[in-house]
């Protein structure tokens, strides 16, 4: 829900995810004498004015429909501090345990930690201060707060709790924070993607022949003789499962000068060889030397689309590129069958 108000906001997930994660760890700070009693209402416009509060600062619109702060929220200026000491608790934990011990006890050994802790506040060199600035130094010395912090980022990791000689408020605080941080994980399990890995076995099934598909595809309208005999050839050999003899007969098509009928259905099945093959990014460049595009009509978008959820598969970054894909592969499919599977591929995507 929390996440979700964001994305409504004109956030992205991730957004929704860095804000959820700041409210849980800014929220055991908080005076509480005035907040709401809901967990969830209490943690969503903590978040909400978090995000709010980052569009200003980086010069962004704010959201069309953006309300009023809560007056039992802590101001602009506070929130903002509170995500500069969550940045300098990331480099902390970039730094490493052994480093953040010497520069606390001021070691005397300290000094390349020092500069190290320095580098990663400051990639900039022209940035970079010969000292810890207040809010980085703060942010060193604010143990309960770091370790709380840590406990939202870790699971299935030894969190490091608070001691039991501390105050009561802090094992309070501790406990909030475990208790809020199991519902974020909750949300985390229920709400999980689906890897792309599983989303794109679920949907491709690769034709059983090439020359087949092509009957379907244009009936008694085949392909010219001039070009038939090299297609069965590579039929045979992928209906073999030999792919990599199956790929030369149709490239040899491709490149042919005498033979440019048949150059947009050769770049067609090549790409769903090379598909077939898990080699996605040749597969998109095949696609993309299709001249004729209406003559393979949806099928097209359906294996375009699938080739750009395959690619993110080794690489996750491109996620937000596949759904585009879908995206048109959905409007391109008049399909009733096929149109349902775009529809269910782009929300294992989004979610």
């Amino acid at each position: 829900m929390i996440v979700a108000t964001i994305r409504n906001a004109g956030g992205s997930s991730a957004d929704g995810e860095v804000f959820f994660q700041t409210a849980i760890a800014q929220s055991p700070e908080l005076p509480l004498e005035n907040a709401p009693e809901d967990a969830i209402e209490f943690l969503t416009a903590l978040a909400s004015t978090h995000y709010q509060s980052w569009l200003v600062e980086h010069g962004q619109e704010m959201p069309a429909d953006a309300v009023t702060n809560p007056e039992w929220l802590p101001n602009d200026e506070v929130m903002r501090a509170f995500r500069k000491k969550v940045f300098a608790w990331k480099r902390l934990r970039q730094l490493g345990p052994l480093c953040r011990e010497k520069l606390i006890n001021n070691t005397s050994d300290k000094a390349t930690c020092l500069k190290s802790y320095l580098g990663l506040l400051f990639p900039n060199a022209s940035e970079r201060l010969a000292e810890l600035p207040l809010w980085a130094h703060d942010a060193l010395f604010d143990e309960s707060g770091y370790n709380n912090w840590l406990i939202c980022q870790n699971t299935g990791e030894a969190a490091i709790t608070p001691s039991l000689s501390n105050k009561r408020w802090i094992r309070v605080t501790f406990f909030i924070a475990l208790l809020v941080t199991g519902a974020w994980y909750l949300y985390q399990y229920f709400n999980a993607s689906v890897p792309a890995e599983k989303v794109f076995a679920n949907n491709f099934t690769p034709p059983e022949s090439l020359v087949a598909d092509m009957h379907l595809r244009y009936g008694d309208s085949m392909v010219g003789p001039e070009c038939q005999a090299m297609f069965a050839l590579a039929d045979e050999q992928y209906r073999a499962g030999n792919m990599e003899m199956a790929q030369e007969p149709l490239l040899m098509l491709a490149i042919d000068s005498t033979t440019t009928a048949c150059h947009s259905d050769a770049w067609y099945y090549l790409g769903i060889v090379r598909l077939t093959m898990d080699d996605p990014q040749t597969a998109i460049e095949c696609f993309a030397k299709i001249e004729n595009l209406e003559k393979f009509g949806e099928d097209l978008y359906w294996y375009q689309g699938l080739a750009f959820v395959r690619l993110a598969v080794g690489d996750p970054s491109r996620r937000d590129l596949a759904r585009r894909a879908v995206e048109r592969t959905l409007a391109n499919s008049s399909n009733p069958e096929r149109k349902q599977q775009a529809a269910e591929m782009l929300k294992d995507l989004s979610e």
